[in-house]
């Protein structure tokens, strides 16, 4: 149960709970003032689509699959959380990678 005076964190376990995303954000939106969004690690894009264009991108949803970063910016995508992130930054940071 979620409440008002409550807060979640999941983290690296969405996939052991098999949490159902879009689930969450119906369940969350109105009833926990500071929800701001989730972390994404699965490859269903057809999901991660139906969160990011939830509530017209009312919630930042983060998608945390280094491997699948271009088909999901091809989706809109703007947040992402991975490991190589920060040892590869250059290469993610280039712009011929967005050409």
């Amino acid at each position: 149960d979620f409440g008002e005076d409550q807060a979640i964190a999941v983290n690296n376990a969405d996939w052991l709970l098999k949490l159902n995303y879009i689930d969450l954000l119906r369940e969350v939106d109105g009833l926990i003032p500071n929800f701001a969004g989730v972390k994404y690690t699965f490859e269903d894009l057809m999901d991660y689509q139906l969160c990011l264009e939830y509530g017209n991108r009312k919630f930042d949803i983060l998608f945390g699959r280094d491997e699948m970063m271009l088909p999901v910016l091809a989706l809109g995508g703007e947040g992402f959380v991975g490991s190589t992130y920060g040892y590869s930054a250059p290469v993610y940071l280039s712009p011929a990678l967005y050409r």
